[in-house]
């Protein structure tokens, strides 16, 4: 079961967006730095296939319901973990496609 059925914090969707965030940062650097590839192939692969991937709604959704159940800290630490978390990895990742 699911944050949104238990009040339970959401670590399936946390840990899919951290990871594609992750990814979307290695692409991202791998495809702008090394000129590889079309924009139009570019943004197929990151807003595409990763955007669908990850997904914001989901993070939403799983922390209005811990809201509801009245877990207040597990919501905001959903929100603000998964952009802190996010961003990092998106950083980490960029790094990791520079070194390819």
């Amino acid at each position: 079961m699911t944050g949104r059925t238990t009040g339970v914090f959401p670590w399936g969707t946390f840990l899919v967006n951290i990871t594609g965030a992750f990814v979307i940062g290695v692409l991202f650097s791998v495809l702008r730095h090394k000129e590889w590839g079309s924009h139009a192939l570019h943004s197929a692969l990151i807003v595409g296939f990763l955007g669908a991937y990850t997904t914001f709604s989901t993070l939403m959704i799983d922390s209005y319901t811990l809201s509801e159940h009245r877990a207040f800290f597990m919501a905001a630490a959903n929100v603000l973990g998964s952009c802190s978390a996010g961003l990092v990895a998106v950083y980490l990742g960029v790094l990791a496609g520079r070194a390819i």
